[in-house]
């Protein structure tokens, strides 16, 4: 059984920091003179969540879809209060200056053309029996002058209109009874409304994360394309230098020399879009933190790695689907057997040759240690010159039909990183058969070497040696548990 791995595109094998990484921002103190006034600020790493949180904190189409929300409640309180009993109170107070009854409440007018009363008391015309006719004439004068003297309407000064100060106090009461279905209908429209504020925040809120997601792996993802871009250009420049020595030994020829040149040129320009892309990218961020755009910010992948990767307690718990951005392609062969397993795994794509005898086959070493081998080795000789008639007679195709699953065949075997973990981490467990937990292991190591800093987390790869028996007793514990449940044992 051999594995190679195939070369595919060289940005698969480096965007590891497309879906981990973590920023570290500076932000300049407030009333900051100059950068040489102060010792620079160390930078403060900031997780994806604090920037999801930062950015929503800072958005104005959040505070808009908030202030929308409390409009649309405070409809709703306004249409349910249509229900309510309506209970009203009044008071007022009121200060006369000056009115038509201040001579008749107040002091009295003076008036010239009437006698003038006699002095106090004015009593009314109340003499004693046995006064003199004289006394009695002069009683009744009085009595005449006092009429005259004083204000018929004096008796109005105690009513309130004509009183100074007037206080006043009122109560209302009222319930809607009928309103013809209006009532009923304001609130199902308040409600609607409400309904769509909350709809309007949580839209605008999912908007926002999905901005800053994007515009943060775009700069993580940017960084990297940077670093790959000069890594290319100082390849090329190299490459160079040494064209131009070899040309000037004269070992080659004046075309490598003038392909190495335009390859080193090619490079220059790829490297300053990349720096520009990182740019923009960066600029894009800042601005959805609200952040100063002379703020530094660098990469840190661990951090979110850790975030995405580091809870995982066993191998049911699924890798997040960002890592599904990591390609690999392997070329495999390995005995018709152990594909068998392997291509029934249908997220990824497996592409094999047709099965032959041509690759040899594979002798289990238990046959060996119970002296079958030989016998295993005629029993396949005869199957492969069976397999060779039948080729030249119906073809190659049909052919395969006679082939012992102990050949080898030779596959293609495209995956991403995520199903990658899924598959080594099932078939390196130690119950499974030798022949596909080699493959599998094989297939993990080589992914290791690429990105070590991904694969890391695949806790559940045994990249150690299988027992054979493990398998038995992983059967024989199934059979205890449909003995329990009291199902047929197979």
């Amino acid at each position: 059984m051999s594995l190679n791995q195939y070369s595919g595109r060289i940005a698969a094998r480096t965007l590891e920091t497309l879906f981990a990484a973590a920023l570290l921002i500076t932000v300049p103190a407030r009333g900051q003179v100059s950068p040489t006034a102060q010792s620079p600020v160390p930078p403060r790493a900031i997780s994806l969540d604090e920037a999801v949180r930062t950015a929503e904190a800072q958005s104005e189409a959040i505070r808009i879809a908030r202030a929308g929300v409390q409009r649309a409640e405070g409809q709703q309180y306004q249409a349910r209060s249509l229900r309510l009993p309506q209970l009203g109170a009044s008071a007022s107070y009121t200060r006369t200056l000056a009115s038509q009854f201040s001579s008749a409440g107040g002091s009295p007018a003076v008036d010239a053309t009437k006698p003038t009363p006699p002095p106090a008391p004015c009593d009314q015309y109340l003499l004693d029996a046995t006064a003199t006719t004289a006394e009695r004439l002069a009683g009744l004068e009085d009595a005449s002058r006092c009429a005259l003297g004083n204000n018929p309407f004096s008796s109005f000064g105690s009513l309130g209109f004509g009183a100074k100060n007037q206080y006043n106090a009122g109560l209302s009461f009222s319930q809607n009874l009928f309103a013809g279905g209006r009532i009923s209908a304001q609130n199902a429209v308040a409600n609607a409304g409400r309904r769509s504020a909350d709809i309007e925040l949580a839209a605008q809120r999912a908007q926002l994360r999905l901005d800053v997601t994007q515009a943060y792996f775009d700069a993580a993802l940017a960084d990297r394309l940077v670093a790959l871009a000069e890594s290319s250009a100082v390849q090329t420049d190299k490459v160079l230098r040494q064209t131009q020595l070899a040309r000037t030994v004269g070992n080659v020829s004046e075309f490598e020399l003038l392909r190495a040149q335009v390859s080193s040129a090619n490079q220059r320009p790829i490297v300053i879009q990349r720096q520009s892309d990182r740019e923009v990218a960066y600029l894009r961020l800042k601005q959805l933190l609200n952040l100063p755009l002379d703020s530094p910010v660098q990469a840190d992948p661990d951090a979110v790695l850790e975030a995405l990767l580091g809870g995982r307690s066993n191998r049911r718990q699924r890798a997040p689907r960002a890592l599904e951005r990591a390609q690999y392609e392997f070329e495999i062969v390995a005995n018709f057997a152990a594909y068998r397993d392997l291509h029934r795994h249908r997220m990824l794509t497996q592409d094999r040759q047709l099965l032959g005898t041509a690759l040899g086959y594979d002798l289990p070493p238990a046959l060996t240690e119970l002296g079958m081998d030989k016998a295993f080795r005629r029993a396949v000789d005869r199957a492969t010159a069976a397999h060779r008639r039948m080729e030249a007679d119906i073809g190659p195709a049909l052919a395969q039909y006679v082939v012992p699953l102990a050949f080898r065949v030779r596959w293609f075997f495209r995956v991403n990183l995520r199903e990658l973990y899924h598959l080594c981490e099932l078939r390196t467990t130690p119950q499974g058969h030798p022949d596909y937990r080699v493959v599998a292991q094989e297939m993990f190591r080589l992914a290791s070497e690429v990105h070590p800093r991904l694969t890391r987390y695949a806790a559940f790869v045994d990249t150690g040696p299988g027992d054979e028996l493990e398998r038995r007793r992983s059967e024989r514990r199934r059979d205890e548990k449909l003995r329990t449940l009291g199902g047929p044992v197979l």
